[in-house]
């Protein structure tokens, strides 16, 4: 499917409408037979978008999988694991780099936006309207804010609901480091994904709070693991002390 997309266009996709109009959900329960086959795109859905695949087209996340070049790209990657998914230095240089491209007089900063208005139709051309009153026009808009942001931006016209994304699962990040990476020694990448726990995150339970685990080694080899915390388990008192004791 994703070596269908057209990465320069989406909508030139063959069946763009239609998978735009498909959500992950309804495509699972067409093609797919058995619970555990379901259970398992369930929680990779969750996993990689913060989001159930009710509130998932199809179009958005066949062009994400294109984006990493294929399935098995965007779930593992080469036997390095999600190590040869980080930006060396951090993801500050990709902004720098941009800023650099694009040009420092071509940013607007501290300019929170209200309104975003296309009411001419697709090829129009978008207005966008600052909270003080200034406005910028342009061919295209990417909106590229946590989507509970959304909620704050007035689209004209409105957004219909399959572009609508609700707030994702956030819970809790969190890094331990180590004097040695262990795991590397044993042979293993250290990825490690919770499937019971991030269906259960789903239900507001708090069984097994940690979620994914993954090597978070930095660049000058400081070898540490993080991990991310289902959001319910953060209310209970036992997973807090842990957070808190561990060396």
């Amino acid at each position: 499917m994703q070596s269908n997309v057209n990465l320069e266009d989406a909508k030139a996709t063959p069946k763009a409408d239609e998978w735009d109009n498909m959500t992950v959900d309804e495509l699972k329960t067409k093609t797919l037979w058995t619970q555990v086959a379901k259970d398992m795109v369930d929680v990779l859905t969750i996993m990689f978008f913060g989001i159930p695949p009710t509130y998932l087209s199809v179009m958005q996340y066949a062009y994400v999988i294109a984006t990493c070049g294929s399935w098995n790209a965007h779930i593992a990657g080469d036997r390095a694991c999600k190590l040869n998914l980080r930006i060396k230095g951090g993801t500050r240089g990709l902004v720098d780099r941009l800023i650099e491209k694009i040009g420092k007089d071509k940013f607007a900063l501290n300019a929170k936006v209200s309104k975003i208005n296309q009411d001419g139709g697709l090829n129009s051309g978008a207005t966008v309207e600052t909270e003080a009153g200034k406005q910028y026009t342009a061919r295209k808009v990417i909106v590229a804010v946590p989507v509970m942001c959304n909620a704050s931006i007035k689209f004209t016209p409105a957004l219909g609901s399959n572009h609508l994304l609700p707030s994702a699962i956030a819970g809790l990040f969190f890094v331990i480091t180590y004097k040695k990476s262990f795991w590397r020694e044993q042979g293993s990448c250290a990825d490690t994904l919770n499937m019971q726990g991030t269906l259960e995150a789903v239900q507001e339970k708090t069984e097994h709070p940690i979620l994914v685990v993954f090597d978070n080694t930095s660049a000058n080899g400081n070898p540490a693991l993080m991990g991310h915390l289902a959001p319910f388990s953060l209310r209970e008192k036992t997973v807090r002390r842990i957070l808190v004791h561990v060396p």
